[in-house]
């Protein structure tokens, strides 16, 4: 249903502005883009005005990684034949 609805948009637009010149269409571009940024550009300044979420977000995705990257470890050392915590000769 979606698609059908951005489809009958998307001809509703270039039937609104297929006579328009760059100069008349410009504005209404800018506007358009505005709008649709505004959300983001809201999501984000609250974001970034929230250390404690953004520390948060990070030390979450640190943990994460470092479980993925000790699986990737441990099964390089036992496909090198190495016992993990061990020290090799």
């Amino acid at each position: 249903m979606e698609d059908n609805y951005l489809s009958w948009k998307l001809q509703e637009v270039i039937e609104e502005c297929k006579d328009l010149s760059w100069g008349q269409f410009k504005p209404l571009l800018t506007d358009a883009l505005i709008s649709h940024l505004e959300p983001i550009q809201k999501r984000y300044t609250e974001i970034v005005a929230d250390a404690a979420y953004i520390d948060k977000i990070l030390a979450d995705g640190r943990q994460r990684a470092n479980e993925i990257a000790q699986g990737t470890l441990n099964n390089a050392y036992q496909a090198m034949g190495f016992l993990h915590g061990r020290p090799v000769l």
